[in-house]
């Protein structure tokens, strides 16, 4: 059922060398990257027999029916053109042969060694099963691939670097012999990786991967010893963030405490998140001595711990003298449960709670040394009724001046025209604020770490629902943190994208670092998150479910040699996005067509453009902070503030270009409707509340703009009333009984404003159709094709030319580029291009896509000509990359060594030609002082 991680390694390693291995049921868990995956275990009352032209079921009949009666572990094969079914069950594949790397896998859905002794039919299976694992021959089976040995033989090489690297750098005196040893293991793995595997026999890679183990260990054991003695530093800020999450046993000694810390240490990890004992409501003495451990520990190897705790959650039944602390349902009076896991929830507003609650964090605090919390699970649950307990009610008139209803029955309920309701959204998330500022004052100290988790920030049910709002949330802490928990990131990278840009805005209006967490399936989509990441500023927090050590320490110890080019990074964009968070809660917060639509249709065109682009928040909208930006965008901001109007005005009447799409400043800042739009002035008309209706959009008169969309009837999409216009109308929509405006222009001082009184943004978006999908699921293209056609040339014409960034699309050069400003070590500035590789994840309409997405492909694209826009001259341009060999690289390349790039500057514009793609890539240019 669960082998240790060091046997796991061993038998991949000898099976990806060209071994035969049988696994039964429940063995194939924790064997990461094979092209096979277990999953639950019904009942099964029979085996059939599907295929009989293969040893293991000769003799058989095809559709032969065994009894079995037992478990049988569900299969999920993602290389069917190298996997064979040889029986079913009920359920799926009961008996699979499948090449894996140069060996061969044999894997049995059900556990046929139980009853094989005394039923005849299992028995031949699996005697003939032994027999044909016996019999295997790489060398014969035609299938067979050395990529993957290859691989992992790289991976091994790099280990072994590193550790050495490790010891060399902190001057750890190591035995001549070790040194050798490792050196020798280097060599030998690269001379086996040179000679492709193919004619290696399997007992020499077993050899070289077993010497290099060792003297990984041993070196591990001698940074142990050399750290007790001298202590590294701390880091100095949170902005140089590698986070490894991990569990740890309430029994942890000091020496495996050790073991965990050098093992991090030894990834590139200088941050740990501690998983586990993160019930304070309940007894901690254990977990305290064996958090203490961990932290004396890494606090040896320089590593911050930060200990991840839970708030309102209390695991089994809360005690009854609690229950006057519980969260309550507005409406009836009765304890809050979360139905998904039957949980009992705490008041995060009750004084009593919040006194006993902190008292035990500040208690764990100083019984263990943790460097701050992550304090988990602060939200109102389960729905937009939570919490009306007696604390909350008096609060919630105290603030406000509105008396909460009780009774099922309230014309207030659920109803955003009352201004109760919008009162009572918004002080639910407002609480959560002052929670969270709340603990701070009382158990954070000066320089601790100190975040809570979000997820789903971006979107509607968390902020909306269980009042977890970004700004809010984020209004004490020192690091801006997300959780990304969705799979399929791979194939959704675009869907994604505006929500890694607004979460890159948050750390930008809040000045502090920002922390993201995905969960990778296997180590090709980790590298791909890793760089989808760093392309966007974030610093990364490694967790299960997905654990492979190799490949974490590939990229944070690429990340911790060349860390000047991934600490905070500064944006070279000079167009903004407006995400209106007073928009998506109170206008249309449950329409499927609200701000969040319109708001990401934008972002992704700008994305796919590979066109630079901030998202700020509404405390951004400043004269100071929209004097930075040539374009503004304003997607369906209906509930806007006058002094946010003043400073657009401001910021168009100086000569910006302004985007509005759809409704803008209708409303005020609370959701109350206006007698007169805010921005009707600068717009040259009056747009009102958008209808619901069909309509037809007419040919644009100006030639700059696509006519694709000319004719095409849009169905039932929002356009907005309008009235008074004085504006250039562009082109029209053609509505039952006339027609409307579509798209304005107007002068407003030396700046242009286009308006889009219908929601091109919403036509142009593409939804998250992929996620924890446990069967395969059909990709829809949500995208109206001439829409994102239209919405591009509207940028195109609106941004005054050049681009910061100019650089082909993504659906052209197969890349999604990041641009960010960094100073490197010796002072000097540089622009840093993060190239990711997303050509492999390109998907057709109603193409359809695996249960796991470990079919991530990097197909090598060509080299890209971009064009950068720099007041400074470069210097020298070149890549690094953690798929680069040592030897590739020039030591005097720049300031770091790395594949020299050919540059040539004029009149401000520096050419650049990126090389070829593998899967991530940094060019690197740095610039004259």
């Amino acid at each position: 059922v669960g082998l240790p991680e060091d046997a796991i390694a061993a038998l991949k390693a000898y099976l990806l060398a060209g071994g035969s291995v049988i696994m039964e049921q429940h063995a194939l868990n924790g064997f990461r990257g094979l092209p096979i995956r277990g999953g639950g275990a019904p009942k099964v009352p029979e085996i059939t027999i599907t295929a009989t032209d293969h040893p293991i079921t000769a003799g058989f009949a095809e559709g032969d029916k065994i009894a079995y009666g037992g478990s049988a572990k569900r299969v999920v094969i993602n290389e069917p053109e190298v996997a064979k079914v040889l029986a079913d069950t009920a359920q799926g594949p009961g008996l699979v042969v499948v090449t894996a790397g140069r060996g061969q896998l044999i894997y049995s859905s059900i556990c046929l060694s139980l009853v094989a002794g005394n039923r005849a039919p299992h028995n031949k299976l699996l005697n003939q099963s032994l027999d044909a694992a016996s019999a295997y021959d790489p060398a014969t089976n035609p299938q067979a691939s050395v990529a993957p040995i290859l691989s992992l033989l790289a991976v091994e090489q790099k280990a072994v670097s590193n550790a050495l690297e490790n010891t060399r750098r902190l001057d750890v005196s190591v035995p001549y012999r070790t040194a050798a040893d490792a050196e020798e293991a280097i060599s030998r793995l690269a001379h086996l990786r040179r000679s492709s595997g193919a004619a290696t026999d399997m007992a020499s890679i077993g050899r070289a991967l077993s010497v290099a183990h060792r003297v990984i260990k041993e070196m591990e054991a001698m940074l142990i010893q050399h750290v007790t003695q001298n202590p590294l530093p701390l880091p100095a800020d949170c902005y140089d963030m590698r986070v490894v999450g991990t569990g740890y046993p309430a029994d942890l000694s000091p020496e495996g405490a050790d073991e965990l810390a050098a093992e991090y240490y030894s990834l590139g990890a200088n941050f740990v998140l501690t998983e586990g004992h993160r019930q304070h409501m309940q007894p901690l003495n254990e977990g305290m001595a064996a958090t203490r451990n961990l932290v004396e520990a890494c606090h040896k190897f320089g590593m911050r711990v930060v200990h991840h705790n839970t708030c309102a959650f209390i695991s089994g039944e809360m005690p009854e003298e609690w229950h006057k602390w519980a969260q309550r349902d507005a409406r009836t009076g009765e304890m809050a449960i979360w139905g998904k896991r039957n949980i009992n929830l705490f008041c995060m507003s009750n004084p009593q709670f919040r006194a006993e609650y902190f008292a035990r964090c500040r208690d764990f605090k100083e019984q263990t040394g943790v460097d701050g919390f992550m304090t988990d699970e602060v939200e109102w649950l389960p729905n937009w009724f939570i919490c009306g307990c007696d604390v909350c009610r008096q609060n919630f008139t105290q603030e406000t001046g509105f008396t909460l209803p009780s009774g099922e029955e309230s014309e207030h309920w659920g109803n955003f025209d009352s201004p109760l309701w919008r009162a009572w959204i918004t002080a639910r998330m407002r609480w959560v604020g002052d929670f969270y500022e709340a603990f701070k004052e009382a158990v954070v100290d000066e320089d601790d770490v100190w975040f809570g988790c979000l997820a789903g920030g971006a979107g509607i049910n968390m902020p909306v629902n269980w009042g977890d709002e970004l700004e809010e949330f984020m209004r004490s802490h020192n690091i801006a943190f997300f959780e990304s928990w969705s799979h399929h990131d791979y194939h959704m990278w675009l869907a994604e994208a505006p929500r890694m840009a607004y979460y890159s805005g948050a750390g930008v209006h809040f000045q502090t670092p920002v922390l993201s967490l995905f969960y990778p399936n296997d180590d090709n989509d980790f590298i791909f998150i890793w760089g989808y990441i760093k392309a966007f500023g974030h610093n990364i927090w490694i967790s299960e479910p997905y654990k492979s050590t190799e490949t974490w320490g590939e990229a944070l110890n690429f990340e911790r040699d060349h860390s000047a080019v991934y600490y905070r990074g500064a944006s070279i964009a000079d167009t903004a996005v407006l995400f209106s968070r007073r928009t998506r809660d109170l206008y249309y917060p449950t329409h499927r067509d609200s701000f969040l639509t319109e708001w990401r249709g934008w972002g992704q065109i700008l994305t796919a453009a590979n066109h630079p682009y901030d998202v700020i928040l509404e405390g951004d909208v400043t004269d100071e902070r929209l004097s930075q930006y040539k374009l503004l965008i304003l997607p369906a901001c209906v509930c806007m503030s006058a002094e946010q109007a003043d400073a657009v005005a401001t910021f168009v009447r100086g000569g910006g270009n302004l985007i509005v799409a759809g409704e803008a400043g209708i409303w005020d800042q609370t959701g109350k409707p206006r007698p007169q739009p805010l921005l009707r002035e600068l717009c040259g008309v009056s747009v009102g509340k958008a209808d619901r209706l069909t309509y037809t959009i007419s040919a644009p008169t100006d030639s700059n703009l696509s006519s694709a969309l000319a004719g095409k009837q849009i169905e039932e999409g929002l356009l907005a009333t309008v009235s008074g216009t004085t504006a250039e109308v562009i082109s029209e929509a053609q509505v039952a009984g006339g027609t409307r405006p579509f798209l304005l222009r107007n002068s407003f001082g030396k700046g242009t404003v286009l308006t889009l009184t219908g929601r091109l943004g919403a036509l142009s978006n593409q939804d998250r159709t992929l996620g924890r999908n446990r069967e395969p699921v059909a990709f829809k293209d949500t995208r109206v094709p001439e829409a994102c056609e239209l919405t591009l040339d509207l940028i195109e014409l609106a941004h005054p030319q050049p681009w910061p960034l100019q650089a082909p699309s993504t659906e052209e050069c197969g890349q999604m580029l990041g641009c960010l400003s960094h100073k490197l070590p010796s002072g000097r500035q540089a622009i840093v291009i993060h190239q990711i590789n997303i050509s492999g994840a390109v998907l057709e309409h109603g193409q359809e896509v695996r249960v796991w997405p470990d079919d991530v492909t990097y197909p090598k694209t060509e080299p890209v000509e971009v064009t950068l826009r720099t007041k400074a001259a470069p210097v020298c341009a070149y890549a690094i990359s953690p798929d680069y060999e040592a030897e590739q690289l020039d030591t005097k390349a720049g300031e770091y060594p790395g594949i020299p790039v050919e540059l040539s500057h004029q009149d401000g514009e520096t050419r650049l030609q990126l090389p070829a793609l593998g899967r991530y890539a940094a060019v690197v240019i740095e610039l004259a002082d």
